[in-house]
């Protein structure tokens, strides 16, 4: 992990956001590259319009830097090495945020949440949710509030179908933070045995360090969000890790029902890896 990119859009969360990835930089003598996303409506001439769009941009990397200075000086924080200040223009946040990220050549995306319960700004047609939903990179959203403290452990909930896969893109993240990955399954149909010796083979042959599964006994009267939640109760610098299979996966694991009258607030940095890209 080389290059951490961060999203802001000046507000308290994107704040947050960037303190958290400017300790990790500093943490894994990373690169970061803060970036912002914007939109003019274009109501002159093309020259015109691209003259302001460029105009814009340089003042904009200009406030991203003023931003990020001020907040390593409010917090004591010593400024990474190597910051890259980086801004566009362009109708989608999402698709701005992800080309930005591209082009910086990103090894994660970190950006900031309203945090669990505002549910409807934050999992449904949010930023946050399109990039879960569309991007490549690793996306770690950080919790509104949530005060950074050394990652010791990304804790990983699995049904283990593809576990080499999935600890070879965890260890990518962990090993430059010197963390642990911790494997959780939840076994709600007695399967414990058989998943025992799926990881013990899968340990020998790849020879993991670091590495440790968990098996809880889980029951149907508790949602999988539960059982989660329950879990990182007894831990507390961890970033619990997800691999989502699809736009709706936030919605199956943290609302019990589409009614959305339960929300499980769980108040860790969430990292979210496409399944596609562990399969491809």
């Amino acid at each position: 992990m080389k290059i951490i990119f961060v999203s802001t859009d000046f507000s308290k969360n994107a704040d947050n956001a960037i303190i958290y990835a400017i300790q990790i930089a500093n943490q894994t003598k990373s690169q970061l590259v803060v970036f912002h996303s914007f939109n003019i409506i274009q109501s002159l001439s093309v020259k015109d319009h691209k003259n302001i769009v460029s105009r814009e941009e340089a003042i904009k990397q200009v406030t991203i830097e003023y931003s990020v200075t001020e907040l390593c000086r409010k917090h004591h924080l010593e400024k990474p090495e190597i910051v890259i200040y980086d801004s566009k223009c362009g109708d989608s946040n999402i698709d701005n945020i992800l080309s930005s990220a591209k082009k910086n050549k990103a090894d994660i995306i970190v950006v900031g949440t309203h945090g669990i319960t505002a549910i409807k700004k934050v999992l449904f047609g949010s930023t946050t949710t399109g990039l879960v939903a569309k991007s490549k990179i690793p996306v770690l959203a950080i919790p509104q509030g949530f005060d950074f403290k050394k990652v010791e452990m990304i804790i990983c909930s699995t049904d283990l179908k593809n576990l080499t896969k999935e600890i070879k893109e965890l260890a990518f993240i962990a090993e430059p933070l010197q963390a642990a990955i911790e494997i959780v399954f939840f076994d709600y149909w007695n399967q414990a045995e058989e998943k025992q010796l799926l990881f013990d083979k899968v340990y020998s042959k790849n020879q993991l360090k670091n590495v440790n599964l968990v098996i809880k006994k889980a029951t149907i009267e508790k949602t999988l969000a539960e059982h989660i939640k329950n879990y990182l109760r007894k831990h507390d610098a961890v970033i619990l890790a997800m691999f989502p299979e699809d736009k709706n996966f936030f919605e199956k694991i943290f609302l019990p029902s589409i009614t959305e009258k339960t929300v499980i607030n769980i108040n860790k940095p969430i990292l979210s890896i496409r399944k596609s890209v562990v399969l491809k």
